[in-house]
């Protein structure tokens, strides 16, 4: 039986990667044995999926936001100056994601490692970098369209048992049938940042009522994916400054004297970990059984975040001695069940 070392993945996701490129955006795509990064090279658009199950993982798919004009002109037959805004970019790299990933978990799912897929995330930006951190494995890939350069990057690791998963049994009729819609988030929500905050950090944080758009400083941003009865996906975003504050509360340093940001992203996993933890269980006490994925981390200054394919988006933020933090949660019940 192959595991997470032995599994051939450049092979599923050079072929799955070069096929829905050509099926999908008529776009001839050339595998490149070099790595090559797009660090440099202005606006960039990336997708993320994760997958959980016996397995546990990301695929992340990231091109210039002038050749995702060109897959949308190419997918929608369209002219590119007729692409307004940024919603049709989000959706075609979103709907590649999908198939790419998809071939992926079939893979796995064929060589015994049974796993399901989270729904798409896309960020676009000009300054900002995406990191998901322990893997047991990770495999960069570069594809070449003339002069435009396509990367997918795949992380990987088994699943240690979680008998959380384990333990919801005997679901209700009624709770078979329960509405994404009545579910009470915002409370889940609120209720679970309050006591993690209160129990990791000591921070006495509470919901902000006033008006606010969304965090556009410099930022961390923890992100989970649910993956089930429900898919969905929870972010984190917290200013540099106050995920320094909060790592030193942790760890018993003063801010100032955190060097990087290594020690800032395992306190904000931590407890995007736990509130996605403390969701994760309430869902599934509304029979809304599911999975989480590891935390990933998205850091910079000047980037949008959309998760895409939706039945309920919230926004929640909340205060701590005046600094503001946003937590928001996507969800949408699973058309698998």
């Amino acid at each position: 039986m192959e595991n997470v070392l032995s599994f051939d993945i450049k092979r599923v996701i050079v072929d799955s990667t070069v096929d829905v490129f050509d099926m999908m955006l008529s776009l001839p795509i050339q595998f490149s044995e070099e790595r090559k990064t797009l660090a440099g090279n202005g606006s960039l658009v990336l997708g993320s999926i994760d997958f959980m199950g016996d397995v546990t993982g990301i695929v992340n798919i990231q091109v210039t936001e002038k050749f995702a004009r060109k897959m949308v002109s190419s997918m929608l037959d369209m002219e590119i100056d007729q692409i307004e805004g940024t919603e049709d970019i989000q959706d075609v790299l979103g709907e590649i994601c999908n198939m790419v990933s998809g071939s992926l978990k079939s893979g796995l799912c064929d060589a015994g490692m049974v796993c399901e897929l989270s729904t798409p995330a896309v960020i676009i930006g000009n300054d900002y970098n995406h990191q998901t951190r322990n893997m047991t494995r990770v495999e960069y890939f570069s594809f070449l369209f003339d002069d435009h350069l396509i990367t997918v990057d795949v992380g990987i690791k088994e699943t240690n048992p979680d008998v959380s998963d384990a333990a919801v049994v005997g679901i209700t009729p009624d709770q078979e049938d329960s509405d994404i819609f009545n579910y009470d988030m915002e409370n889940s929500v609120i209720n679970s940042v309050s006591e993690v905050f209160d129990m990791m950090l000591s921070m006495d944080v509470k919901p902000f009522g006033g008006k606010t758009g969304p965090i556009v400083s410099s930022r961390i941003v923890g992100s989970i994916s649910f993956s089930g009865k429900v898919l969905g996906r929870l972010n984190l975003h917290i200013p540099e400054g106050l995920a320094k504050q909060m790592a030193g509360t942790l760890l018993g340093m003063e801010p100032d004297e955190i060097q990087g940001l290594d020690e800032v992203k395992d306190v904000v996993g931590e407890l995007c970990n736990m509130v996605s933890g403390a969701l994760k269980s309430d869902l599934c006490d509304k029979g809304f059984t599911c999975k989480v994925s590891p935390p990933s981390f998205t850091t910079g200054a000047d980037f949008e975040m959309e998760i895409l394919n939706l039945t309920r988006h919230e926004t929640f933020f909340f205060d701590y001695q005046n600094e503001i933090f946003m937590v928001e949660v996507g969800l949408k019940k699973s058309e698998e069940i």
